[in-house]
């Protein structure tokens, strides 16, 4: 059911979370960004043109609230609102107004920058890029509340005609796929215009309904075994689902906004609608990637039959800690000679991640009493025994596999070989403490405390040392402030 070969990012609103919301110019950068599909929701002024705009009143998304001139035209008017109400004006006065930001957390610096558009410019827009660019971009309007309007005496169906039939792009194989909360309009659409449809719902409905292509679904519907067995019914029926709506600021718990998005599409998601398309794209190669790459497992090896896999674990670290917070600039031999101790010590574990013949993740532990003097210093000075503390060293995994569990298996299988072992009271582990104000923290980095904390680990600021590596932009290594964090370990 797919005019693209895979899984649409579709601009919801344009690229949204970055331009004011259906705005040409947020349009055009979600194409740019790479979108498949631009979304514009569909409204019509009172002489009937279709603008893009979500909502029926105005000052949500425009300025006419900062317009004395309109300060009487201000009615309650749909569901008993107050507000400016796009069927009061006609075209020509619409064309006065500019669109805002209307999120207050996004960026507001071109608010008052963008006219509000018609259908018709945005399907010239598409048309354009689509010559422009030699890419097969789509337009998906949204049909906004059509018995509201059919009750002004203006029929949504028969403006939309009137835009589409201009440009001659009626037919299934248009460019324009058309949504729409109300089953009647969308078989009215398609009779008229022979349009591929797609009914919206924020629950789940039949998923055999007739008389469309696909459905757009609220994604916390699709959540779960009830959400995967609808995707799977909807797939036999042969129709698309598509999932709204995706935003970076607004992520659902416990999840980053691109390891969320990849779940949807590795789920069977056929599109998801975005207000940041950059992101839902980040999301789509990495789904490619877990999609086509082989099959993950995880494997614990002791002591030393860890030998074979110290160079491959080598490369490993050193592209991985190039990453915050570490920002190392190592080599093979150091981290060769750095690994080799865990060979030696008989109480070491590493648990590898291995996608075919490849580690793409690994963590390690040892006995706290096997780790340099300097590992177990501090821990001595508070008055623990070194030989009742199991010692984790650091997890790495290359990032095409986060998302998938394995932060929790290499705690799980680490703190399982400890109770092996037998005598050891306490796992710990070192993390390193970096500045709040550094200038070198990603955009949107979230620190692993939750995550530890979860497990039962508690940060210990009595229990400090420092270690040296040279990190990206030194020319020496430099000793690096690194606190513990703690749990006992509980036996069953």
């Amino acid at each position: 059911m797919r005019p693209l070969e895979i899984p649409w990012v579709i601009a919801h609103r344009g690229a949204s979370g970055v331009l004011p919301e259906h705005t040409l110019a947020a349009y055009a950068l979600a194409i740019e960004q790479g979108a498949d599909v631009i979304e514009p929701d569909l409204v019509p002024s009172r002489d009937g043109v279709l603008h893009c705009r979500h909502d029926p009143g105005l000052a949500r998304s425009t300025d006419v609230a900062m317009r004395p001139a309109h300060a009487a035209r201000r009615v309650t008017g749909f569901e008993g609102a107050s507000d400016w109400w796009i069927e009061d004006y006609t075209a020509d006065e619409l064309r006065e107004l500019r669109a805002i930001q209307p999120w207050p957390g996004r960026p507001h610096d071109r608010d008052g920058a963008f006219a509000i558009p018609t259908f018709a410019e945005a399907l010239d827009l598409l048309l354009m890029e689509r010559r422009r660019r030699e890419r097969a971009i789509l337009i998906y309007p949204e049909l906004k509340h059509p018995a509201h309007y059919a009750a002004l005496g203006i029929d949504v169906v028969a403006a939309l005609a009137a835009d589409i039939e201009a440009r001659g792009l009626a037919g299934p194989e248009s460019p324009v796929w058309v949504q729409c909360f109300d089953l009647p309009t969308l078989a009215a659409v398609r009779q008229r215009l022979g349009l591929r449809v797609v009914w919206l719902s924020t629950g789940l409905p039949d998923p055999a309904t007739p008389g469309i292509d696909g459905f757009g679904i609220a994604k916390p519907a699709l959540a779960g075994d009830a959400g995967r067995a609808f995707v799977a019914a909807a797939h036999a029926a042969g129709k698309c689902v598509h999932a709204w709506t995706y935003r970076d600021d607004l992520p659902v718990a416990g999840l980053d906004p691109v390891s969320e998005a990849e779940q949807a599409i590795v789920a069977g998601i056929d599109g998801l609608f975005g207000d940041f398309p950059a992101t839902l794209l980040r999301a789509r190669r990495r789904a490619q990637r877990r999609l086509a790459a082989p099959a993950l497992r995880v494997e614990r090896v002791a002591g030393a039959d860890i030998h074979p896999w110290l160079a491959a674990l080598a490369e490993l670290r050193i592209r991985v800690f190039r990453e915050w917070p570490y920002l190392y600039d190592g080599d093979l031999a150091y981290e060769a000679d750095y690994l080799a101790a865990y060979g030696r010590s008989a109480g070491s574990v590493f648990v590898l991640a291995i996608a075919g013949d490849r580690v793409v993740g690994c963590s390690t532990g040892m006995p706290l009493v096997d780790e340099h003097e300097s590992f177990r210093t501090p821990f001595l000075e508070a008055g623990f025994d070194p030989r009742e503390v199991f010692y984790f060293g650091e997890s790495v995994l290359d990032p095409a596999w986060r998302g998938h569990g394995l932060g929790h298996r290499f705690f799980d299988e680490r703190e399982a070989h400890a109770r092996a072992l037998g005598g050891f009271r306490y796992t710990t582990f070192c993390a390193v403490e970096r500045d709040a104000d550094d200038l070198r923290r990603p955009a949107g980095h979230r620190p692993l405390d939750a995550f530890w904390s979860a497990r039962g680990y508690r940060r210990r600021p009595d229990l400090r040392t420092r270690f040296e590596w040279r990190e990206l932009g030194e020319e020496t290594a430099s000793a690096k402030p690194m606190v513990y964090w703690l749990r006992p370990l509980d036996h069953d």
